[in-house]
């Protein structure tokens, strides 16, 4: 879940992800890298608060009353590049 967040994620506090998206983001990386089964959407949210102090707060997205965590937000494709230059180096 560490790797998750800090190859997925940055922490910024003028942002926010909407949390179903995170934990989705979550499913698939671990797909991905054919870890083992991803932890329950519980355990994820419960184990995410061990690793960034994040807001929770509710915020229409799409028209739509969502509940999302603030001060996180995902890397931007720029971002995720020069991570992994940086990996290789």
């Amino acid at each position: 879940m560490k790797a998750f967040l800090d190859e997925e994620t940055v922490e910024d506090p003028n942002a926010y992800i909407v949390k179903q998206d995170l934990y989705q983001a979550y499913v698939d990386y671990v797909k991905q890298h054919k870890l083992s089964s991803p932890l329950s959407q519980t355990t994820f949210f419960r184990n995410l608060l061990k690793y960034r102090k994040l807001a929770t707060e509710q915020k229409t997205v799409r028209g739509e009353r969502k509940r999302v965590f603030v001060g996180i937000r995902f890397k931007t494709e720029n971002e995720e590049t020069e991570n992994e230059t940086l990996n290789t180096q």
